[in-house]
């Protein structure tokens, strides 16, 4: 994928991200990362080339594509989406996981293409909504642990995600059933996210027992993220039973 952002400026990636289609960038502020949006950055030219991607580690296209598809996932229960972003989030998802089996099984130029036209999908949803908890913990982890970015990622989706799904509306778990051809897409990204070697839990980023107060407390500061759960007396036993459910478990219950 090749994005041009300004004239005169050229920037190549040769991975399934989605904020070269996008406004925003991450900013380092102390120790925690904080997403930023300014139209200004938003690439004038992107050009997606499943070439650039031969010799990439299939590690590498793995967990960035699942770094990707959070992307789309938030985009669903966002306080700001609409009809059409969530069916744009649906096929993305459905797109990028489907890619990634391609990709767990045997690269292939048809697999390449899909990812990064999934990218592409994940990129407009990311432009086009606020993410939520599952950013924000991520980017709590992040800029904390020095956490890397798309296997954090990788390993906190399907967590978050199972704790948001008793407060989807029906609708929304139709679209996340079909993303996932009928299946569990939380059991799915989990799937897919140990066959690329995301860590297991939290320990292997170097986040241990004692952190995990400390991180509900700075999640519980501010104003709520984007949730399921819309209330903040509701969102806030969501954010720490999720850091604590990624923390200890190894599969989805």
């Amino acid at each position: 994928m090749l994005a041009v952002s300004r004239p005169g400026s050229t920037s190549v990636y040769a991975v399934c991200r989605s904020s070269p289609a996008s406004s925003t960038w991450l900013s380092r502020l102390g120790s925690e990362k904080a997403r930023m949006r300014d139209a200004r950055v938003l690439a004038r030219v992107v050009v997606y080339d499943s070439e650039l991607t031969d010799g990439l580690p299939r590690s590498v296209s793995g967990l960035s594509g699942l770094n990707a598809v959070a992307h789309a996932v938030e985009a669903v229960y966002a306080p700001d989406t609409s009809p059409l972003v969530a069916v744009t989030a649906g096929e993305a998802i459905a797109v990028m996981t489907r890619a990634l089996r391609g990709l767990d099984c045997g690269w292939n130029d048809r697999d390449r293409d899909k990812a990064l036209y999934a990218a592409w999908l994940c990129g407009i949803c990311l432009d086009s909504t606020t993410m939520g908890l599952h950013h924000r913990l991520c980017h709590l982890l992040g800029g904390r642990f020095d956490a890397p970015h798309a296997a954090t990622h990788a390993l906190v989706l399907p967590f978050v995600l199972r704790h948001q799904e008793p407060w989807l509306p029906a609708a929304h778990r139709e679209l996340m059933a079909r993303s996932a051809d009928g299946g569990d897409l939380c059991t799915e990204l989990l799937r897919l996210a140990r066959a690329f070697g995301a860590p297991s839990g939290l320990r292997q980023l170097g986040v241990g027992l004692d952190d995990l107060a400390p991180i509900e407390r700075r999640l519980a500061q501010g104003s709520p993220p984007a949730s399921a759960r819309t209330t903040r007396k509701a969102c806030w036993p969501c954010c720490a039973r999720s850091t604590r459910a990624v923390s200890r478990r190894r599969s989805i219950p």
